[in-house]
């Protein structure tokens, strides 16, 4: 993210020195805009950390989001503002003049999401939400029929409940039914209010909102709750997004609505760790006459190659644990069969791998020293495979082959291999200046110049 910034930055700067930069200019500040949109939100929701931060770096990155969010604000407006006093400059045909258009709107829609995403200082939060409430009236005021108009009504009507005004959020939300009333924002109202309240970080407010949900008799259909239940799971709720999916089970006749509940349902298992259940769920599903027979079946082994593997991490029983990791070896070799895409191959072969480091970690805590050691030595020429096959300039393997480092490192160290560890250490670094690994990653370099 941080890269794509940079050339954004350089590229931006570039067309704004010259004596007619046209569309481009405005293309490119409005994504500019967006990737500082973007990396904000990733960072204040912790998406840009190492898996081992501290709450020291936690707080910096969220502090980091929080200035991107300001930036993305800032940057929104610039896109508004060089399109009102002089969009003549920016456009030579309808064509651009309709791109513009569309940005603008757009613009000024997202000016006000990113307000609402910010989540700090604290001190300061009712005077964002009040700046977020003129930015989505300004929306509505400009595009009353604007793709997002709905969107923007719902979001004032929240952000006053937020700010404890009861009468604006009530007059909010009458004005949303009575201006879109058939619109999901004025028909899903509550679980619209819920999800919002969640995407803004205030997760116990939303969790109430869709208990009232779920308190509610008779009110909902099945595809309100379907979508409750993946706004919960988006966010980590996952007990609630299991009621969620009870409640679509327990109506929906649907094979594909049954399908996609019971696949959700067993992933939100797998969120809070009843990987037992899970395993019984998907077997269930993988084996079911009629579900078998559609192609989420291929979703349900891939989220079994990780069950099994989990479930036989913790195993004990020696042929037991063999089965699990079996199961989860047969998962993944199904899947294969259906993928084709390069990225989709090289996050299996990840998989691959991550079953390796599973069965590894069972090995270690049941004191079985020589298969451990086998184990860590197939897991490594696993990940090594990856990172000498994986091209470093293909930006869509990018995330695979930075996992793959951060997997085979630690293994090259317990290998007593430092000399290898060293310079795969100094070649993650040199690739992924600001990789997410980086911390991790110049700890174990400095493990391997001692072990050397």
């Amino acid at each position: 993210a941080t890269n794509e910034i940079q050339t954004l930055e350089f590229y931006v700067e570039r067309l704004a020195a010259r004596e007619r930069p046209g569309h481009a200019l405005v293309v490119g500040s409005f994504r500019l805009a967006d990737a500082y949109r973007e990396y904000g939100i990733r960072l204040i929701r912790g998406g840009g950390t190492n898996e081992t931060v501290d709450a020291e770096q936690k707080a910096a990155e969220q502090k980091e989001g929080v200035n991107m969010l300001s930036k993305a604000v800032m940057g929104f407006n610039n896109v508004v503002k060089m399109l009102e006093e002089n969009a003549a400059a920016y456009q030579q045909n309808d064509e651009e003049k309709q791109r513009n258009e569309q940005m603008r709107e757009l613009a000024v829609f997202t000016k006000a999401v990113c307000l609402t995403q910010i989540n700090q200082p604290e001190d300061k939060l009712p005077l964002l939400r009040k700046l977020a409430i003129s930015g989505y009236e300004e929306y509505v005021k400009r595009y009353p029929k604007g793709k997002y108009a709905p969107k923007a009504q719902l979001q004032i009507g929240t952000l006053y409940t937020i700010l404890q005004d009861t009468t604006n959020a009530q007059a909010a939300f009458e004005k949303l039914s009575k201006l879109y009333p058939e619109s999901d924002e004025a028909k899903n109202s509550v679980p619209m209010q819920a999800a919002a309240l969640i995407e803004i970080g205030l997760r116990g407010e939303g969790v109430a909102k869709y208990r009232q949900m779920f308190a509610a008799r008779g009110t909902y259909t099945e595809g309100q709750f379907m979508a409750a239940a993946r706004a919960l799971e988006e966010n980590k709720e996952y007990d609630m997004a299991i009621q969620a999916y009870d409640k679509v089970l327990a109506t929906a006749k649907d094979v594909g609505q049954i399908a996609n509940a019971r696949l959700g349902r067993a992933r939100a298992l797998v969120g809070v760790k009843k990987f037992t259940e899970a395993h019984k769920a998907l077997d269930a599903f993988i084996t079911d006459k009629e579900l078998s027979k559609l192609q989420l079946v291929v979703d349900a082994n891939l989220l079994l190659v990780e069950v099994a593997s989990e479930e036989g991490k913790v195993e004990k029983d020696n042929n037991e644990r063999t089965r699990l990791f079996n199961a989860a070896v047969d998962a993944l070799k199904m899947v294969k069969k259906y993928r084709t895409q390069p990225e989709e191959l090289a996050d299996l072969d990840l998989k691959a791998g991550e079953i390796l480091l599973r069965k590894l970690t069972a090995e270690k805590k049941l004191g079985l020293n020589e298969q451990a050691a086998e184990t860590r030595g197939k897991a490594i020429v696993a990940f090594q495979g990856m990172i000498m096959a994986i091209d470093p300039g293909n930006a869509a393997l990018a995330n695979t082959l930075e996992k793959a480092y951060y997997n085979c490192l630690p293994l090259l160290l317990e290998h007593k291999k430092y000399k290898d560890a060293a310079e795969d250490c100094e070649r993650y670094l040199s690739l992924f200046p600001d990789g997410r690994y980086k911390t991790d990653v110049q700890n174990w370099l400095n493990q391997a110049r001692i072990g050397q």
